[in-house]
C-alpha cells in the first residue's frame, strides 16, 4: 500500500526526510509538495484546502496510485481529511499530526500577524532565511501572503464542518502533542468524537514543530495504525 506524506503550511516535503528514513522499507512512500511550496510554481489563484486536495488527487492519478494511506502534518492532515470526504475512494487510512481544526477569524488574524515578511526578517532572521531556502528567494513573500489569505478563509468559513467529519468513515488517528501551543487537546478531541472510526493519540513532551517530534515514537504509532506493507 502506498503511504503519502503531506506537509504543513509554509512547509515542504524535505521536512519529512528523517521520518521517511525511519519508516524505511515498510511502505511505498511518496511526499509531494503542495503547489507553491518547496520551490514548486505558485498557482495564479488563491490557496485553498480544496485546491490542494484536488492537486494531490491529480498527482495520484498521474502516478497511477488508486488508493493510499495518508500521514499529514498540520495543514497536510486537514487536506487528507478533505480528500477522504470528497474523494473517499482514494483513501484507506489517515494519520494526522498536529492538525489545527479550531479556526476562527480571531485566531486567523492572530496567526497572520506572524506572517509579515519584513517583520520576520527583522525579528526572526533565521526563520526567514529558512523560508527563503525552502521556497526560493523569489517565492517566499508571495507564499506568506497567500498562506495568510488561506488562514483568513478557513477562519471565516471552515472547509470541513461537523457534518463532513461525520461522513468520513475511514479509519483515522488524530494525534496532538501535549505541549502544542497552536493546536489544543480540546479541538483535537472534538473532531475525534465527530469521526465515526477514529482514535485519539496524545504524544508526551511534544510541541507543534515537526522537527521537534520524536521520530521513533511517531513511527511506532504510525506502524501500528497502518500495518506493514
Amino acid at each position: 500500500m502506498d503511504l503519502i506524506l503531506l506537509h504543513g503550511a509554509l512547509g515542504s516535503s524535505s521536512q519529512f526526510s528523517a521520518l521517511a528514513q525511519a519508516l524505511g522499507g515498510n511502505y511505498k512512500l511518496s511526499a509531494p509538495d503542495f503547489a507553491g511550496h518547496g520551490g514548486t510554481p505558485l498557482p495564479d489563484g488563491k490557496f485553498s484546502i480544496a485546491m490542494f486536495a484536488e492537486q494531490i488527487v491529480r498527482w495520484m492519478e498521474t502516478n497511477r496510485i488508486e488508493k493510499a494511506d495518508f500521514l499529514g502534518y498540520s495543514m497536510g492532515g486537514y487536506v487528507a481529511l478533505y480528500i477522504a470526504r470528497y474523494f473517499p475512494g482514494r483513501v484507506r487510512k489517515i494519520f494526522t499530526l498536529s492538525t489545527k481544526f479550531g479556526w476562527t477569524t480571531e485566531i486567523a488574524e492572530r496567526e497572520v500577524k506572524n506572517l509579515d515578511p519584513d517583520k520576520l526578517e527583522q525579528k526572526q532572521p533565521d526563520f526567514a532565511k529558512g523560508l527563503k531556502e525552502r521556497h526560493t528567494e523569489a517565492n517566499w513573500r508571495t507564499l506568506l501572503r497567500k498562506t495568510g489569505e488561506l488562514l483568513f478563509d478557513i477562519g471565516s468559513d471552515s472547509p470541513l464542518k461537523e457534518s463532513d467529519y461525520h461522513a468520513i468513515t475511514h479509519p483515522v488517528t488524530v494525534c496532538v502533542g501535549d505541549r502544542d501551543k497552536m493546536v489544543s487537546f480540546d479541538e483535537t478531541a472534538t473532531v475525534y468524537r465527530q469521526l465515526p472510526n477514529a482514535a485519539l493519540l496524545v504524544l508526551p513532551g511534544t510541541g507543534h514543530p515537526l522537527e521537534a517530534f520524536d521520530t521513533e515514537m511517531v513511527v511506532f504509532h504510525a506502524a501500528r495504525f497502518f500495518g506493514s506493507k
